[in-house]
């Protein structure tokens, strides 16, 4: 969902920014304000709430103990004493709702800013080795990476991600070939083979963690 939204949404609200203005850092900009208008509604909505929950919370809790001790022989009877002063109230989670809907947009402008054309953020893949005797037992998954868009040029981008047939579970000897590609379908390299400048992008992959158990050839 996360790399839906960034893919269909902003970074087409950045392009369009980017064609009226050539310059990344005003288009993230305007990215940036035109989230924060659209959510407002939201943060608006969440932040009335707490307001009200704050003022309201010492009458309530007053009225929730007068309900516990007044029908503490019967337990039935207080909890529907307490849904009915709740429904008198409102929840003191509703206005953690908003917050909740605003979070996949939030983290989806994180992801696309990951891909601008001056972030220069690692590809990393998580990869478990394991003993020859455990990886038998195993019921291999084919692992697709999160969308990372790419910028070849400035103007020029394409989302892409990792696949790896097989799961990432390597036994102790084993090998593994990652496999780049657009969302289309598309081979990486063949893609990058229609820019001058394609072969910059092209990856170099490094161990950053467990180098005595694998490498990278």
């Amino acid at each position: 969902m996360i790399g839906f939204i960034s893919e269909k949404l902003l970074i087409p609200i950045l392009d369009f920014f980017y064609g009226l203005v050539p310059s990344y850092g005003l288009a993230i900009v305007a990215l940036t304000v035109v989230i924060r208008i659209a959510l407002f509604p939201l943060s608006a909505g969440s932040i009335r709430s707490a307001r009200r929950m704050k003022i309201a919370q010492p009458v309530m809790q007053k009225r929730q103990a007068e309900i516990k001790s007044k029908f503490s022989s019967d337990p039935k009877k207080q909890q529907e004493e307490l849904g009915k002063l709740m429904n008198e109230f409102g929840s003191p989670l509703a206005g953690c709702l908003p917050l909740i809907v605003q979070m996949p947009v939030l983290f989806a402008l994180f992801a696309t800013l990951r891909g601008s054309p001056f972030a220069d953020v690692p590809y990393n893949i998580n990869l478990k080795v394991l003993p020859q005797d455990q990886i038998a037992a195993i019921d291999p998954k084919p692992y697709k990476s999160p969308r990372h868009s790419i910028f070849v040029t400035e103007k020029s981008h394409f989302p892409v991600i990792a696949t790896l047939p097989n799961g990432t579970k390597l036994g102790s000897e084993e090998s593994v070939k990652i496999n780049l590609q657009t969302t289309n379908g598309n081979n990486y390299s063949e893609v990058l083979s229609k820019y001058d400048n394609g072969s910059r992008f092209l990856p170099t992959w490094t161990v950053s963690k467990g180098s005595e158990n694998i490498k990278v050839s």
